[in-house]
């Protein structure tokens, strides 16, 4: 509100977090996600809520849809699209036996584009990493902090490892954050990915690469 105030527009004229807030709890009333009864006191004072929440007292809502009314003109929940449960994955073999799976880590977002500034954030994960279960690892002769190469038909990544007891064995985790470090692109996990996307939704496969690792 500040920004569009030094910008010269009206309707700006709040005085505290609060009232932004409560308007916002006040805009959604008779939706679907009615919080009209929440305001930045309550969530000061009782924490957090489920909604709706649709009036002052109200204490939040445990469960949506235990009546079975749905928010469709009929009430009645709808699945227009039949799943197609075959995948259509490349399939794992003896030259590459794991599964790589690719995403983000807690305190980036995307390619570091914003996020990767930010000092505080680099803390928690300052570098690029490719986690490995522990019996992966005895199989490889990798032990924690070891340089890897994650490679298939498509290209090659090279970063330290982590071993751990948290991922299942014959799956790799590689965040999807980095990209080329001093003009290297070692550790960009699509390398590795493939250009394979769902017909429907056109989500890409970005989950599930056929690769091997060896120590470097």
């Amino acid at each position: 509100w500040r920004f569009a105030q030094k910008m010269g527009f009206s309707g700006f004229d709040y005085q505290n977090v609060s009232e932004v807030y409560d308007e916002h709890c006040r805009l959604t009333k008779n939706t679907n996600i009615d919080i009209s009864g929440l305001s930045h006191r309550r969530l000061r004072e009782e924490g957090s809520f489920q909604w709706p929440v649709t009036f002052e007292d109200h204490p939040g809502t445990k469960r949506l849809f235990t009546d079975h009314q749905f928010y469709t003109l009929s009430g009645k929940a709808q699945f227009n699209t039949p799943v197609n449960i075959i995948n259509r994955s490349e399939p794992t073999d003896k030259t590459h036996p794991l599964i790589l799976m690719t995403g983000r880590i807690r305190d980036q977002w995307h390619t570091m584009t914003r996020s990767g500034k930010v000092n505080k954030l680099n803390t928690h994960v300052p570098e690029p990493f490719l986690e490995i279960s522990h019996f992966d690892a005895i199989e490889r002769n990798l032990k924690n902090g070891d340089l890897a190469v994650i490679k298939n038909l498509r290209g090659e990544v090279r970063v330290k490892v982590r071993v751990s007891m948290d991922i299942k064995s014959g799956v790799v985790f590689l965040p999807m954050h980095w990209g080329k470090i001093l003009n290297q692109d070692f550790p960009r996990a699509n390398n590795l990915t493939q250009a394979l996307i769902d017909p429907v939704s056109k989500q890409p496969d970005y989950k599930f690469s056929a690769v091997q690792v060896v120590k470097y």
